[in-house]
């Protein structure tokens, strides 16, 4: 007789979406970024399916739909709008400009799940 013990790490999957104020309505042209508060390493993390590339979890609103998030390790993190230049972006599908959001949420994960969210 014999005992296996397995330690089996939970996987995550989050969405996360950029909607109008009314929170109906996704916006396309969003560049978010999600970054690890514990230095935590990202480079198994997939956005909708795809592997991120030098374990930068980041990427652009469709504006159709959330994109969804696998692999972020039990830890601390921050969501965080961001822009290649300026502080405002135009959504390609309605051509509505929108300015920047100069926050971050950050959030805690914990066998798998959020756990905590904090918006700063």
């Amino acid at each position: 007789n014999h005992i296996t013990v397995c330690d089996a790490e939970f996987i995550s999957t989050i969405e996360i979406s950029k909607s109008d104020i009314t929170g109906e309505k996704e916006i396309a042209g969003a560049m978010l970024e999600i970054t690890s508060k514990d230095g935590k390493d990202l480079n198994n993390v997939t956005i909708n399916g795809e592997k991120v590339k030098d374990g930068k979890v980041a990427w652009i609103s469709d504006g159709v739909k959330a994109a969804v998030i696998s692999g972020l390790p039990d830890g601390n993190y921050a969501l965080a709008e961001t822009a290649a230049e300026g502080r405002k972006f135009v959504d390609p599908i309605t051509n509505i400009v929108y300015s920047i959001i100069d926050s971050e949420i950050t959030f805690t994960i914990a066998g798998g799940e959020i756990i905590a969210v904090d918006r700063k």
